[in-house]
């Protein structure tokens, strides 16, 4: 379910569409975010250099 997600809100991030945001800020901690995130940099193994650079490229619509 979380990878089906993730690529749904990727693909609207990616062709231009309004994603809204990605999670209910209320719901969530911090914490809860970056062990997520972690996680995820990490099942792919990626780097923070490497997302750095990503998250300078895309351009989010909210």
């Amino acid at each position: 379910m979380l990878t089906a997600a993730i690529r749904l809100y990727s693909a609207k991030i990616e062709f231009g569409g309004a994603a809204g945001e990605p999670v209910v800020v209320s719901e969530v901690t911090p914490t809860d975010i970056v062990v997520m995130v972690s996680a995820l940099i990490e099942a792919v193994g990626l780097n923070l250099w490497d997302v750095s650079m990503w998250h300078s490229r895309v351009k989010y619509s909210r």
